[in-house]
């Protein structure tokens, strides 16, 4: 506890023995690098105030509670909760005591200072010790504040550590991570508490390390994170983070990286990921992604560090801007849950503060916001960020407190004033970067001789902030922290049910054809059940989700229930048990509409829901302030909506709102909009923000606007009117040059204290906004013309139509159209392209094709009135674009061994070129064996292959590359241990009801060269082939590296029916016997193909496709498939039953089960006989089971109508794996009635058995 006496001036002596303290050897030790900068004026001053000693101020524990000291200097006893419910149930010893005494401390009236790298950043001098804060109080905080960034090597490293420490840690990715543990470690040890913050990077823009080697690094070292990229923006990374998303195995690999640094801290780990979230300057903020998604996206951060890497020394804090969290309710929106949420906090930092700043009556009341949220969810509470801003100093390159002159010296004491009275228990100050890159505390330069401090001028104040007996530093508590005072703490988790929340599809997706839902459900139970439930305003659709073992669930909605939803915007909610826990909205089969690349926004493609219009434009609010945003009928420019804009502020507030907007107007030399004022001339910011500068234009400084009062108005403001809004001086012009690299735009309202609109310190009022454009116009000057006038009417009655509407064009050639306005006044013409990749258009209407495809070439005039011409862009045989294949294993003549077979006809896979050309969209799917789906043997010269990936991977890859512009739907229809029996049964729903284009078929590997295989297989290629879309089919013939493959069989089918081969096979044979290649360097189990085995059929995959794209032009029309079969159809209408297709007449000892997670809705018996029983109107059948390893799988016989005609083994002891087994028990030339029983043999010692599919075809 800290002493009650007056602060007084110390001797002499006290001060050198303080001076002797900031030098000692364990402090020198701490891990700082000073940076040098060239000399400067001396604004420090000398200290007054005498610091308190560390041992007159120890917090302590007594009788099972926290004793602490209140402002009236009395002694305050605060209990410690003895049980806790946490996140994590498995929570550590120290986590559980951290919690207690935090929690404890927040209902004190103590507060813990924070500051973030408070031990290895400073801007004082490096004579004294590594903190700022030690040199001022000789403590350290209490509250030690870690980054991301300093476990990758940016804001600290292994250099920084060995430089510091005389050690030799490695330099190296894995080395960095063990320098962070190892400096936090010193914090914990004199007795801070840590807090780790991630500034992550966008993972979409990620590089990779070319040193890594998987072999001996992690696998986040595979991958460059040391870059300060989260206001990077680009490439929706935050909605592709999640299972499934384009970069969630990036995602991962960074949290690895957290979870080894947590690993190695020997404490507790305060963790604050995606902070200030509700804000709009990280790609994890507002208006880069939309709440669901940003629940989820933590969620999985918490459930994957806990869960999947046994992280149990974390709390889990969420630290939103005070910007969006101005209420409970607006706090609440994107809040991931309490079973997500140990700690609730905020950021919010004053800019630019005075004595009489107004800041601080705002902070408390949101102070009171966040401390009301606390209470009612029951979470702990920290002002996760605080700090004074200001703007930049001449020769800084940013500041934050002044080196002299700062408007409130007695910030700290204000701040603890406020904090003291809630039952936060810390608050954080940023990090001391160095005087010229940012400082929050006062520094120490030197020590005078009589051992005061020589520093920043607000030494003393902070001093006397640290004397206030409610502040505790790391000093104050170590004791108490690291001799365990604190006592035993039970836990029990947040929730012992089931939770849950929607991973796929994200919200707001348009749906308009069949999808599966994926979900993840946490504390699932064998009773627990969960549902998808699809809703619009015309009907319901309810689909029971099912587990895949592996956490997740999923629900298939089929095309037909799709339509059937009509054209909606609806939601998609999960069920758990009952009851809902995530409602998100989708779009039902409305189709996306075209982009005008210049519009902004004409607020017709909303479909009249409020909710989908705040989606695209996010909100942002000064504190106390409101705004809303609403569709409108009464006002508007033309269709039926228009923009309400509605504000109420403070008098020093500001309210506004942005879209995301990534376009190039450098045919544009003009914003245009339709409005009505208010008559209130507020400061009303027009916003467009360009290759990373914000232009701005203000309404109230046009005369005519503050003129025109009320009256709806056309404006129109030249590019080079919008000034720079964070440049000295604010110049103009700078727009008409970066308007080629547009990525937002903003409405704002920013209040004007002094207006007489302001009334009792506040302003209130509403803009209508519609038809939001670029365009081109002839003035240079700004525009506003009332509606009611002859000017406006002449726009409005313009029409423009062009001289042609088709236009085909090669590559590289030019064409210009011509644009014809009819009407009045100014008949400017703005011209865009919808793809400019395919073909770009300039401001004269001159088009260039760029490369194949098809795009829409599109002239407007200035009432929004448009003439488009179709343009089709086309490509030479000597003029494609063929890419190079990313390998070069494969030589010419081993080519043309992958291609033996003659009268192969290529038509139909031209033609799946051609569709790609024009700009449709194309499907492209393959269907086969674990082969197929991506399963990598580990060869003995792997690591000399660059990138590890699995030959579809490359296929797919061919066709995005080579037609970047297109849309490409690629399905992955490969399940391991499976043949081309049960893929002629699992075809239907696994590929053709996704309506490919193309199929490329794999199942040489797990066929055999029988009869029976030359049937099905036969069966599977016509059943692709006479499918009502005429899809192209491709063969692919992979091999085990000792020859085994079913090559033979299906090359005579594929010679019959003419159709493109490709062999694997003849190409590795041929590797090996000359030597270039050996098995173990193909293959590490003789059967999947090492990582240089899948680059072998990559390669080969892509130069065949290569090779007929080259000579697309010469293959015609391909025919409708009418040849007859090779062996016998008797699958073409066959089909997989289970337990959400039939049900059984009688289950005997069987029980419907989700025990196989590729084939979830099976029957599975575990005791007695089994006697399951069905009716099945059929002439072939097979029965698809469970094959296990635990030597528990039973021997059961099939009987039909009676007789048995087939056994059934289940067992696979000593086997590779549970796999799901095939085996054909009747057939018939006749469709007819049977009855189908399965039950266990005679002689058969063990009682487990799954049926997982019966397999008939009709």
């Amino acid at each position: 506890m800290k002493s009650n006496k007056k602060v007084l001036k110390k001797t002499v002596a006290f001060y050198v023995a303080f001076a002797l303290t900031l030098t000692s050897a364990n402090m020198l030790n701490w891990g700082c690098k000073e940076k040098v900068y060239a000399a400067e004026q001396d604004t420090s001053v000398d200290s007054n105030i005498a610091v308190k000693s560390a041992d007159e101020q120890q917090v302590s524990v007594s009788d099972g509670k926290l004793i602490t000291q209140k402002k009236d200097e009395s002694v305050q006893g605060t209990a410690l909760a003895r049980n806790v419910k946490l996140v994590d149930g498995k929570a550590k010893k120290n986590t559980r005591q951290i919690y207690a005494y935090l929690k404890a401390v927040g209902k004190s009236d103590s507060v813990i200072y924070g500051h973030q790298d408070d031990t290895f950043q400073k801007a004082g001098s490096f004579n004294l010790t590594c903190s700022d804060t030690s040199d001022v109080t000789g403590s350290i905080a209490g509250v030690l504040g870690i980054d991301g960034l300093a476990l990758t090597g940016n804001e600290y490293s292994a250099k920084t550590y060995n430089s510091t420490h005389n050690t030799s840690l490695p330099q190296t990715p894995a080395g960095n991570v063990e320098a962070a543990a190892k400096i936090t470690n010193e914090g914990i040890s004199n007795g801070a508490i840590v807090t780790l913050s991630a500034h992550m990077p966008n993972f979409a823009n990620i590089k990779t390390n070319s040193s890594y080697n998987s072999k001996t690094d992690p696998d986040y070292a595979k991958y460059k994170f040391a870059v300060y990229t989260p206001k990077d923006t680009t490439k929706d990374c935050a909605s592709n983070i999640l299972p499934g998303g384009k970069y969630n195995k990036v995602y991962k690999a960074y949290l690895d990286m957290i979870a080894d640094y947590a690993s190695q801290v020997n404490g507790t780990i305060l963790f604050r990921p995606f902070h200030e979230n509700t804000g709009s300057w990280f790609w994890w903020g507002a208006a880069y992604c939309d709440a669901e998604t940003y629940k989820n996206v933590y969620r999985y951060t918490v459930e994957y560090l806990r869960d999947a890497k046994n992280i149990h020394n974390m709390l889990y804090e969420y630290g939103p801007s005070n910007t969006g969290s101005s209420s409970v309710t607006e706090y609440e929106t994107r809040y991931p849950g309490d079973n997500y949420v140990d700690m609730v906090g905020v950021d919010m930092y004053d800019s630019k503060p005075t004595a009489e700043d107004a800041w601080i009556s705002q902070f408390k009341s949101q102070l009171e916001v966040v401390n009301a949220f606390a209470k009612k969810h029951g979470k702990l509470f920290a002002v996760t960020e605080t700090g004074i801003s200001n703007d930049t100093a001449s020769g800084d390159n940013q500041t934050a407190l002044l080196k002299t002159g700062n408007g409130d010296r007695n910030w700290y004491n204000r701040v603890l004033d406020a904090v003291s009275q809630t039952d936060a228990s810390y608050f954080l100050l940023w990090a001391n970067f160095s005087k010229k890159d940012g400082f929050y505390t006062p520094y120490v330069d030197s020590i005078n001789s009589n051992g005061t401090l020589h520093g920043h001028e607000m030494l003393d104040n902070f001093i006397s902030f640290y004397n206030d007996g409610r502040t505790i530093f790391a000093a104050n508590q170590k004791k108490i922290l690291t001799g365990g005072s604190v006592g035993s703490i039970s836990v029990k988790p947040t929730t012992a049910k089931a939770i849950g929340y929607i991973v796929s599809p994200l919200p707001g997706k348009r749906i308009q054809k069949a999808i599966t839902v994926t979900a993840k459900i946490t504390n699932a139970k064998e009773n627990t059940t969960a549902k998808i439930v699809f809703k619009t305003d015309k009907k319901n659709i309810t689909v029971k989700a099912v587990p895949n073992g592996e956490g997740y669930y999923t629900a298939k909605i089929t095309a037909s229930q799709v339509k059937s939803l009509g054209q909606y915007v609806g939601t998609l909610m999960l069920y758990i048990d009952g009851k809902k826990v995530q409602s998100i909205s989708q779009v039902y089969n409305i189709p996306k509409p075209e982009i005008d690349t210049c519009e902004v926004d004409g607020f017709e493609n909303y479909n009249g829901v409020d909710t989908e219009l705040t989606k695209a434009w996010t909100i942002n609010k000064d504190n106390n302030c409101n705004i809303s945003l609403t569709l409108n009928k009464s006002y508007k420019a033309n269709g039926a909506y228009g923009l309400k804009f509605t504000y109420d502020e403070t008098a020093t507030g500001w309210a506004g709102a942005t879209i995301n907007k990534a376009a190039d107007w450098s045919n544009c030399n003009a914003l245009q909009f339709y409005m009505v004022p208010d008559g209130k001339n507020q400061k009303t910011v027009i916003q467009i923000t360009a290759n990373g500068t914000v232009y701005e234009a203000y309404l109230n400084t046009y005369e005519e606007y503050v003129k025109n009062g009320v009256n709806p108005v056309l404006v129109t403001i030249p590019f080079s009117d919008f000034c720079q809004r964070d440049t000295a001086g604010n110049p103009t012009g700078g727009l008409v040059k970066d308007c080629k690299s547009i990525t937002s735009f903003g409405l704002w309202v920013n209040a004007i204290a002094n207006s007489s609109a302001v009334s009792k310190g506040r302003v209130s009022g509403t803009l209508i906004y519609d038809s939001i454009t670029a365009i081109k116009a002839k003035t240079n000057k700004v525009s506003i013309i009332k509606t009611s006038s002859k000017a406006y009417n002449d726009i409005l009655n313009l029409k423009v139509s062009l001289n042609t509407s088709k236009v085909t064009l090669l590559k590289g050639k030019n064409k210009t159209l011509t644009a014809t306005v009819t009407g009045n006044g100014d008949k400017s013409v703005t011209w865009y392209s919808t793809n400019p990749a395919i073909a770009a258009v300039n401001d004269n209407g001159e088009i260039t094709a760029e490369r194949t495809g098809t795009v829409k070439i599109v002239a407007k005039v200035r009432n929004g009135k448009k003439a488009i011409c179709k343009f089709t862009v086309k490509a030479n045989s000597d003029d494609k674009d063929i890419i190079p294949a990313p390998t070069n294993y494969v030589t010419e003549d081993e080519m043309k061994l992958a291609q033996e077979w003659t009268g192969v006809n290529k038509s139909a896979l031209a033609a799946v070129m051609k569709k790609a050309e024009s700009g449709k969209k194309v499907t492209i799917a393959v269907i086969g064996g674990s082969i197929t789906q991506g399963t990598i043997s580990n060869g003995t010269s792997d690591s000399t292959v660059s990138t590890k990936a699995a030959y579809t991977d490359t296929f797919f890859k061919w066709w995005k590359e080579t037609f970047p512009s297109v849309e490409f739907n690629f399905v992955n229809a490969g399940i391991g241990a499976t043949d081309s029996y049960l893929g002629v049964h699992r075809v239907q729903k696994d590929v053709l009801d996704k309506n490919p284009d193309l199929v490329l078929v794999e199942f040489s590997v797990n066929d055999w060269e029988t009869d029976f295989y030359k049937k099905t297989y036969d069966n599977l290629i016509r059943r692709i082939l006479l499918y009502k879309n005429n899809p192209a089919v491709m063969l692919l013939f992979m091999s085990q590296v000792n020859g085994d493959s079913s090559q033979n069989n299906d090359a005579y089918i594929g010679t019959k029916y003419e159709l493109p081969m490709i062999s694997y096979k003849n190409v590795i044979i041929d590797m090996m016997k000359k030597a270039i290649y050996t098995k173990e360097q193909l293959s590490g189990d003789t059967v999947h193909p090492s990582a240089l085995g899948h680059a072998i059929a990559g390669e080969i995959i892509w130069k065949y496709l290569n090779s007929v794209y080259k000579d697309e032009d010469i293959y015609g029309k391909p025919s409708t498939f009418n040849k007859t079969a090779v062996t016998k159809d008797c699958y073409l209408d066959s089909e997989i039953l289970d337990s959400t297709s039939i049900k059984p007449d009688s289950f005997g000892t069987f029980k419907t089960s989700n025990e196989f997670a590729t084939f979830p809705n099976d029957w599975t018996c575990l005791e007695g006989t089994g006697d399951i029983t069905f009716t099945i109107s059929c002439k072939n059948l097979g029965i698809m089971y469970y094959c296990q390893t635990n030597g528990k799988g039973g021997q059961f016989d099939v009987y039909v109508d009676g007789k048995r005609v087939d056994t059934l083994n289940a067992d696979f002891s000593g086997g590779w794996g549970n796999y799901a087994k095939t085996q054909e028990c009747y057939t018939s030339d006749e469709t007819a009635k049977h009855t189908i029983t399965i039950k266990k043999a005679d002689d058969s010692k063990e009682n487990e058995f799954s049926v997982l599919g019966l397999l008939v075809s009709h």
